[in-house]
């Protein structure tokens, strides 16, 4: 917990360190598995796959590294079986969030070549606030809208783990491949038993502004 803090804190008060401001628009997949806890009945989970599309802005922080703010519209999906029920889960998430990159490694570096290309490699963390907009929930061929039931409605919190490499194709375009790691959790559920982990994988175009 001591470590987020810490990211939150860079993320939130860090604007008056930073200098460059980029657009960044992702678009990829991802991969989500749902869980119950107590497991009584017992459910099984599988993951399925599912779309993602984030807007950020970035900012430089310290030189090298980086912090962005932006939204995120993003699925979450599931197959399950209860017994001998199937259970086929579809939900769509919108979310904002804030985040830290911290560059690792740089290659090539336009500071000391004016005609080398970049590649630069980040690990980052930060946290994403998200809420239902839509879900469904097919039980044996009969559909259920998930808006108001109690394990999905409110407020999400998710923390963010994850990677991501950038080319820095021209001057004001990089492309970027990113990896996030993001257990979904409802806060504002108070059994506490549901929760959703995501793995995201996305390409996206960055602009220098």
């Amino acid at each position: 917990m001591k470590f987020f803090r810490i990211v939150i804190f860079i993320c939130f008060f860090s604007a008056p360190l930073t200098k460059a401001q980029n657009v960044l628009f992702e678009f990829g997949q991802t991969s989500s598995a749902f869980s119950y806890s107590p497991n009584n009945p017992e459910r099984n989970f599988y993951s399925s796959k599912g779309q993602l599309l984030k807007l950020s802005i970035l900012q430089d922080f310290l030189k090298a590294h980086e912090v962005s703010y932006g939204v995120s519209l993003f699925e979450a999906n599931s197959f399950g079986q209860v017994i001998t029920t199937e259970l086929d889960y579809e939900t769509q998430f919108l979310g904002v969030f804030s985040m830290a990159d911290f560059n690792v490694l740089s290659l090539a570096n336009r500071k000391h070549c004016a005609s080398c290309t970049d590649f630069n490699f980040y690990v980052h963390a930060g946290l994403q606030l998200s809420t239902l907009l839509s879900g469904s929930q097919k039980i044996d061929n009969i559909i259920y809208d998930l808006k108001g039931v109690e394990d999905f409605k409110g407020l999400w919190v998710s923390p963010i783990l994850g990677a991501k490499i950038r080319f820095d194709a021209s001057d004001i375009i990089s492309l970027i491949l990113t990896y996030n790691y993001i257990p979904v959790i409802n806060i504002t559920d108070s059994e506490e038993d549901f929760k959703i982990t995501s793995s995201q994988l996305s390409f996206g175009i960055q602009l220098w502004l």
